[in-house]
Protein backbone atom coordinates (compact mmCIF):
# COMPACT_ATOMS: atom_id res chain seq x y z
CA UNK A 1 0.00 0.00 0.00
CA UNK A 2 3.42 2.24 1.02
CA UNK A 3 4.32 1.94 -2.70
CA UNK A 4 1.10 2.57 -4.29
CA UNK A 5 0.12 5.44 -2.70
CA UNK A 6 4.50 7.02 -3.66
CA UNK A 7 3.64 6.07 -6.89
CA UNK A 8 0.49 8.07 -6.79
CA UNK A 9 2.77 10.94 -5.02
CA UNK A 10 5.22 10.84 -7.81
CA UNK A 11 2.43 11.14 -10.35
CA UNK A 12 0.62 13.90 -8.24
CA UNK A 13 -0.18 16.01 -11.39
CA UNK A 14 -1.63 13.10 -13.17
CA UNK A 15 -5.49 13.98 -11.47
CA UNK A 16 -7.10 11.40 -13.27
CA UNK A 17 -4.50 8.81 -11.35
CA UNK A 18 -6.68 8.85 -8.49
CA UNK A 19 -9.88 7.31 -10.82
CA UNK A 20 -7.47 4.84 -12.24
CA UNK A 21 -6.27 3.41 -9.05
CA UNK A 22 -10.12 2.83 -7.38
CA UNK A 23 -10.82 1.16 -11.04
CA UNK A 24 -7.81 -0.50 -10.34
CA UNK A 25 -9.31 -2.65 -7.29
CA UNK A 26 -12.36 -2.68 -8.63
CA UNK A 27 -10.59 -4.94 -11.27
CA UNK A 28 -8.96 -6.46 -9.19
CA UNK A 29 -11.58 -7.90 -6.87
CA UNK A 30 -13.52 -9.13 -9.60
CA UNK A 31 -10.18 -11.23 -11.07
CA UNK A 32 -9.26 -12.19 -7.31
CA UNK A 33 -13.06 -13.33 -6.83
CA UNK A 34 -13.28 -15.24 -9.56
CA UNK A 35 -10.38 -17.09 -8.97
CA UNK A 36 -11.07 -18.12 -5.72
CA UNK A 37 -8.17 -15.95 -3.93
CA UNK A 38 -7.46 -13.00 -1.37
CA UNK A 39 -3.93 -12.33 -3.62
CA UNK A 40 -2.46 -13.24 -6.54
CA UNK A 41 1.54 -12.80 -7.39
CA UNK A 42 2.48 -12.02 -11.29
CA UNK A 43 -1.06 -11.15 -11.99
CA UNK A 44 0.13 -10.58 -15.79
CA UNK A 45 1.27 -14.03 -16.11
CA UNK A 46 -1.68 -15.48 -14.66
CA UNK A 47 -4.27 -13.21 -16.43
CA UNK A 48 -2.69 -11.58 -20.00
CA UNK A 49 -4.18 -8.47 -20.61
CA UNK A 50 -6.97 -8.93 -23.69
CA UNK A 51 -4.70 -6.81 -26.82
CA UNK A 52 -7.90 -6.67 -29.30
CA UNK A 53 -11.57 -7.07 -29.11
CA UNK A 54 -13.65 -10.10 -29.99
CA UNK A 55 -14.41 -8.76 -32.95
CA UNK A 56 -11.08 -7.60 -34.15
CA UNK A 57 -10.56 -4.44 -32.72
CA UNK A 58 -7.79 -3.22 -30.83
CA UNK A 59 -8.09 -2.56 -27.23
CA UNK A 60 -6.49 0.56 -25.59
CA UNK A 61 -7.55 -0.22 -21.95
CA UNK A 62 -6.77 -2.65 -19.63
CA UNK A 63 -9.09 -5.99 -19.93
CA UNK A 64 -8.47 -9.06 -18.11
CA UNK A 65 -10.31 -12.63 -17.82
CA UNK A 66 -12.43 -14.79 -20.37
CA UNK A 67 -16.23 -14.43 -20.51
CA UNK A 68 -18.31 -14.19 -19.02
CA UNK A 69 -16.01 -12.63 -16.33
CA UNK A 70 -13.96 -10.54 -18.43
CA UNK A 71 -13.03 -7.50 -16.37
CA UNK A 72 -12.59 -3.90 -17.81
CA UNK A 73 -10.52 -0.84 -16.59
CA UNK A 74 -12.99 1.22 -18.22
CA UNK A 75 -16.42 -0.12 -16.72
CA UNK A 76 -14.58 0.68 -13.29
CA UNK A 77 -13.16 3.92 -14.23
CA UNK A 78 -16.39 5.04 -15.29
CA UNK A 79 -18.29 4.07 -11.91
CA UNK A 80 -15.41 5.84 -10.54
CA UNK A 81 -15.70 9.02 -12.19
CA UNK A 82 -19.33 9.48 -12.48
CA UNK A 83 -18.98 9.33 -8.04
CA UNK A 84 -16.07 11.61 -8.26
CA UNK A 85 -17.76 14.18 -10.39
CA UNK A 86 -21.70 13.45 -10.46
CA UNK A 87 -22.39 12.27 -6.97
CA UNK A 88 -19.51 14.14 -4.92
CA UNK A 89 -19.26 17.55 -7.43
CA UNK A 90 -15.25 17.50 -7.29
CA UNK A 91 -14.75 19.93 -9.70
CA UNK A 92 -11.23 19.53 -9.54
CA UNK A 93 -11.51 16.44 -10.97
CA UNK A 94 -10.74 16.28 -14.70
CA UNK A 95 -13.23 14.92 -17.34
CA UNK A 96 -11.06 12.48 -19.05
CA UNK A 97 -12.39 8.85 -18.44
CA UNK A 98 -10.58 7.96 -22.34
CA UNK A 99 -6.88 9.30 -22.10
CA UNK A 100 -7.19 7.92 -18.25
CA UNK A 101 -8.26 4.32 -18.98
CA UNK A 102 -5.66 4.57 -22.09
CA UNK A 103 -3.00 5.09 -19.75
CA UNK A 104 -2.98 2.00 -17.89
CA UNK A 105 0.85 1.01 -19.61
CA UNK A 106 2.51 3.22 -17.63
CA UNK A 107 0.90 1.94 -14.52
CA UNK A 108 1.29 -1.50 -14.56
CA UNK A 109 3.48 -1.93 -11.32
CA UNK A 110 0.43 -0.21 -9.17
CA UNK A 111 -2.05 -2.88 -10.34
CA UNK A 112 -0.03 -5.59 -9.92
CA UNK A 113 0.88 -4.14 -6.27
CA UNK A 114 -2.75 -4.15 -5.51
CA UNK A 115 -3.30 -7.36 -6.83
CA UNK A 116 -0.90 -8.72 -4.15
CA UNK A 117 -2.21 -6.80 -1.50
CA UNK A 118 -4.59 -8.59 1.03
CA UNK A 119 -8.34 -7.57 0.93
CA UNK A 120 -7.80 -5.57 4.27
CA UNK A 121 -4.74 -3.68 2.68
CA UNK A 122 -7.10 -3.13 -0.70
CA UNK A 123 -9.94 -1.63 1.74
CA UNK A 124 -7.10 0.62 3.74
CA UNK A 125 -6.13 1.58 0.19
CA UNK A 126 -9.44 2.10 -1.14
CA UNK A 127 -9.96 4.51 2.04
CA UNK A 128 -6.73 6.46 1.79
CA UNK A 129 -7.80 7.44 -1.80
CA UNK A 130 -11.48 7.99 -1.07
CA UNK A 131 -10.14 10.53 1.09
CA UNK A 132 -8.06 12.39 -1.77
CA UNK A 133 -11.37 12.46 -3.59
CA UNK A 134 -13.15 14.49 -0.97
CA UNK A 135 -10.43 16.85 -0.33
CA UNK A 136 -10.52 18.12 -4.31
CA UNK A 137 -12.18 21.31 -5.09
CA UNK A 138 -15.98 21.05 -4.80
CA UNK A 139 -18.41 22.95 -7.00
CA UNK A 140 -19.95 25.65 -4.52
CA UNK A 141 -23.25 24.35 -3.46
CA UNK A 142 -26.06 26.96 -2.85
CA UNK A 143 -28.50 23.79 -1.00
CA UNK A 144 -28.83 26.12 2.15
CA UNK A 145 -30.37 29.01 0.57
CA UNK A 146 -34.15 29.11 0.37
CA UNK A 147 -35.89 28.38 -2.80
CA UNK A 148 -37.05 32.03 -4.49
CA UNK A 149 -40.44 32.13 -5.02
CA UNK A 150 -41.53 32.33 -8.69
CA UNK A 151 -43.18 35.49 -8.39
CA UNK A 152 -45.11 35.97 -11.51
CA UNK A 153 -46.47 32.41 -11.17
CA UNK A 154 -47.80 33.41 -7.34
CA UNK A 155 -49.23 36.73 -8.23
CA UNK A 156 -51.32 34.49 -10.89
CA UNK A 157 -52.04 32.12 -8.40
CA UNK A 158 -53.12 34.43 -5.20
CA UNK A 159 -53.37 37.98 -6.41
CA UNK A 160 -57.24 38.58 -6.41
CA UNK A 161 -59.46 39.42 -9.12
CA UNK A 162 -60.82 43.10 -9.11
CA UNK A 163 -61.94 44.06 -5.87
CA UNK A 164 -64.99 46.79 -5.67
CA UNK A 165 -64.09 50.15 -6.22
CA UNK A 166 -61.52 48.90 -9.08
CA UNK A 167 -61.70 49.47 -12.42
CA UNK A 168 -63.45 46.15 -13.88
CA UNK A 169 -61.21 43.72 -15.62
CA UNK A 170 -57.68 45.74 -14.81
CA UNK A 171 -56.55 42.87 -13.20
CA UNK A 172 -57.10 41.11 -15.90
CA UNK A 173 -55.56 42.95 -18.66
CA UNK A 174 -52.73 43.67 -17.06
CA UNK A 175 -51.78 40.13 -16.30
CA UNK A 176 -52.68 39.53 -20.22
CA UNK A 177 -50.12 42.79 -20.86
CA UNK A 178 -46.78 41.26 -18.11
CA UNK A 179 -47.39 38.07 -19.74
CA UNK A 180 -47.18 38.48 -23.45
CA UNK A 181 -44.34 41.71 -22.52
CA UNK A 182 -42.28 39.10 -20.96
CA UNK A 183 -43.04 36.48 -23.54
CA UNK A 184 -43.10 38.26 -26.71
CA UNK A 185 -40.37 40.18 -26.70
CA UNK A 186 -40.32 40.14 -30.50
CA UNK A 187 -43.50 42.52 -30.66
CA UNK A 188 -43.97 45.92 -29.70
CA UNK A 189 -47.26 45.83 -27.67
CA UNK A 190 -50.08 48.31 -27.58
CA UNK A 191 -51.60 48.79 -24.70
CA UNK A 192 -54.73 51.10 -22.83
CA UNK A 193 -56.73 51.13 -20.04
CA UNK A 194 -59.88 49.04 -18.93
CA UNK A 195 -62.84 50.37 -20.91
CA UNK A 196 -60.73 52.98 -23.31
CA UNK A 197 -62.89 50.90 -25.92
CA UNK A 198 -60.46 49.29 -28.82
CA UNK A 199 -63.16 49.99 -31.86
CA UNK A 200 -62.37 53.77 -30.71
CA UNK A 201 -58.43 53.85 -30.90
CA UNK A 202 -58.38 51.09 -33.61
CA UNK A 203 -57.09 48.36 -32.05
CA UNK A 204 -58.12 44.85 -32.67
CA UNK A 205 -57.93 43.91 -29.24
CA UNK A 206 -57.55 44.95 -25.49
CA UNK A 207 -53.31 43.72 -26.07
CA UNK A 208 -52.14 44.07 -29.69
CA UNK A 209 -48.46 43.18 -30.44
CA UNK A 210 -47.55 44.35 -33.56
CA UNK A 211 -44.33 43.76 -36.01
CA UNK A 212 -43.50 46.86 -37.93
CA UNK A 213 -47.22 47.35 -39.54
CA UNK A 214 -48.48 43.86 -39.33
CA UNK A 215 -50.43 42.73 -36.37
CA UNK A 216 -49.12 39.09 -35.33
CA UNK A 217 -50.87 39.35 -31.83
CA UNK A 218 -54.18 40.32 -30.37
CA UNK A 219 -55.12 39.08 -27.06
CA UNK A 220 -59.31 40.41 -25.80
CA UNK A 221 -59.77 40.52 -22.39
CA UNK A 222 -63.36 39.50 -20.26
CA UNK A 223 -63.65 39.55 -16.97
CA UNK A 224 -65.94 36.88 -17.04
CA UNK A 225 -67.02 33.35 -17.71
CA UNK A 226 -67.94 32.51 -21.18
CA UNK A 227 -70.72 30.30 -22.21
CA UNK A 228 -72.35 30.20 -25.25
CA UNK A 229 -74.67 33.00 -23.74
CA UNK A 230 -72.28 35.45 -23.71
CA UNK A 231 -70.14 34.73 -26.60
CA UNK A 232 -71.34 37.95 -28.34
CA UNK A 233 -68.63 39.40 -26.41
CA UNK A 234 -66.47 38.88 -28.61
CA UNK A 235 -68.16 39.89 -32.01
CA UNK A 236 -66.24 42.54 -32.30
CA UNK A 237 -62.93 40.74 -31.76
CA UNK A 238 -63.83 38.77 -34.66
CA UNK A 239 -64.96 40.95 -36.65
CA UNK A 240 -61.61 43.51 -36.74
CA UNK A 241 -59.63 39.92 -36.59
CA UNK A 242 -60.69 39.18 -40.35
CA UNK A 243 -58.21 41.84 -41.82
CA UNK A 244 -55.64 40.06 -39.93
CA UNK A 245 -55.86 36.38 -40.99
CA UNK A 246 -51.93 35.12 -39.82
CA UNK A 247 -52.42 37.03 -36.15
CA UNK A 248 -52.16 35.13 -33.18
CA UNK A 249 -55.43 35.43 -31.65
CA UNK A 250 -56.43 34.99 -27.88
CA UNK A 251 -58.96 35.15 -25.69
CA UNK A 252 -58.46 35.76 -22.25
CA UNK A 253 -61.37 35.35 -19.78
CA UNK A 254 -61.92 33.99 -16.06
CA UNK A 255 -63.33 30.42 -17.39
CA UNK A 256 -64.21 29.09 -20.76
CA UNK A 257 -67.07 26.32 -21.21
CA UNK A 258 -66.13 23.54 -23.86
CA UNK A 259 -68.76 24.64 -26.31
CA UNK A 260 -66.80 28.37 -26.35
CA UNK A 261 -63.67 26.39 -26.19
CA UNK A 262 -64.80 24.70 -30.11
CA UNK A 263 -66.82 28.00 -30.93
CA UNK A 264 -63.11 29.89 -30.25
CA UNK A 265 -61.62 27.26 -32.08
CA UNK A 266 -63.65 27.26 -35.02
CA UNK A 267 -62.78 30.55 -35.37
CA UNK A 268 -58.75 30.33 -34.87
CA UNK A 269 -58.90 32.22 -31.45
CA UNK A 270 -56.99 30.60 -28.95
CA UNK A 271 -59.02 30.33 -25.09
CA UNK A 272 -56.69 31.31 -22.34
CA UNK A 273 -57.41 31.90 -18.32
CA UNK A 274 -55.13 32.08 -15.32
CA UNK A 275 -54.81 28.50 -14.55
CA UNK A 276 -53.93 28.20 -18.36
CA UNK A 277 -51.48 31.12 -17.95
CA UNK A 278 -49.91 29.80 -14.62
CA UNK A 279 -48.93 26.13 -15.91
CA UNK A 280 -46.95 28.02 -18.79
CA UNK A 281 -45.92 30.33 -16.52
CA UNK A 282 -43.94 27.47 -14.35
CA UNK A 283 -41.81 26.85 -17.01
CA UNK A 284 -40.14 29.96 -16.69
CA UNK A 285 -36.90 30.84 -15.09
CA UNK A 286 -37.00 33.53 -12.40
CA UNK A 287 -35.71 36.56 -14.08
CA UNK A 288 -38.34 36.20 -16.72
CA UNK A 289 -41.35 36.10 -13.83
CA UNK A 290 -39.79 39.17 -12.49
CA UNK A 291 -40.07 41.04 -15.47
CA UNK A 292 -43.27 40.10 -15.97
CA UNK A 293 -43.84 41.56 -11.93
CA UNK A 294 -42.86 44.42 -13.14
CA UNK A 295 -44.46 44.87 -16.15
CA UNK A 296 -47.35 44.16 -14.28
CA UNK A 297 -46.92 46.79 -11.97
CA UNK A 298 -46.37 49.34 -14.90
CA UNK A 299 -49.52 48.79 -16.47
CA UNK A 300 -51.19 49.43 -12.78
CA UNK A 301 -48.95 52.73 -11.91
CA UNK A 302 -48.91 54.27 -15.72
CA UNK A 303 -51.22 52.90 -17.72
CA UNK A 304 -54.41 51.91 -15.20
CA UNK A 305 -53.31 54.81 -12.56
CA UNK A 306 -55.51 53.38 -10.19
CA UNK A 307 -53.92 54.22 -6.51
CA UNK A 308 -56.18 51.64 -4.68
CA UNK A 309 -55.42 49.21 -7.54
CA UNK A 310 -51.27 50.15 -6.65
CA UNK A 311 -51.03 50.03 -3.22
CA UNK A 312 -53.28 46.87 -3.12
CA UNK A 313 -50.43 45.11 -5.50
CA UNK A 314 -47.43 46.65 -3.81
CA UNK A 315 -48.95 45.10 -0.22
CA UNK A 316 -49.62 41.70 -1.64
CA UNK A 317 -46.09 41.21 -2.95
CA UNK A 318 -44.64 42.75 0.25
CA UNK A 319 -46.63 40.26 2.14
CA UNK A 320 -45.51 38.03 -0.76
CA UNK A 321 -41.92 38.60 -0.39
CA UNK A 322 -41.39 39.57 -4.07
CA UNK A 323 -39.73 42.45 -4.37
CA UNK A 324 -40.33 45.24 -6.50
CA UNK A 325 -37.82 47.82 -8.56
CA UNK A 326 -39.49 51.40 -7.81
CA UNK A 327 -36.93 52.58 -10.26
CA UNK A 328 -38.82 51.05 -13.48
CA UNK A 329 -42.25 53.11 -12.71
CA UNK A 330 -40.24 56.32 -12.49
CA UNK A 331 -38.32 55.85 -15.33
CA UNK A 332 -41.43 54.53 -17.41
CA UNK A 333 -42.60 57.49 -16.64
CA UNK A 334 -39.77 60.06 -17.25
CA UNK A 335 -39.09 58.41 -20.66
CA UNK A 336 -42.97 60.13 -21.54
CA UNK A 337 -44.70 56.34 -21.14
CA UNK A 338 -46.91 57.56 -19.00
CA UNK A 339 -48.31 60.40 -21.45
CA UNK A 340 -48.69 58.08 -24.57
CA UNK A 341 -50.55 55.91 -22.30
CA UNK A 342 -52.94 58.68 -20.86
CA UNK A 343 -53.23 59.83 -24.71
CA UNK A 344 -54.22 56.09 -25.81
Amino acid sequence: MAEVLQLRQQNKRRRFLLGVLLAYIGVAEQILAHDGVDSLQDVFEVHPPHAETPDGRKLNTLTLGAPPNTASLRTYYNMAERVILGGLLRIGYPNAAPHATQSWTQHRREFELICEMSPGERAALADALWDEALDLDEQESRSGEDRAIRPFEHVIRHFPNTQRGEPAGSVLQGLAYAYYRADSPNVTLRIQRVGSGSARIGATGDVDGWIGDTLELSVEVKDMGIDLDNTHQFNQFVKHLGRWPNCTAVAFAQSFSDEVIEWLDERDILAFDRERMESNVAYWDVPKQRLAVQEFLFYLAVVQQHPKLIQRFKAFCQEAGIALDQSFTLNAAKAGIASDANDT
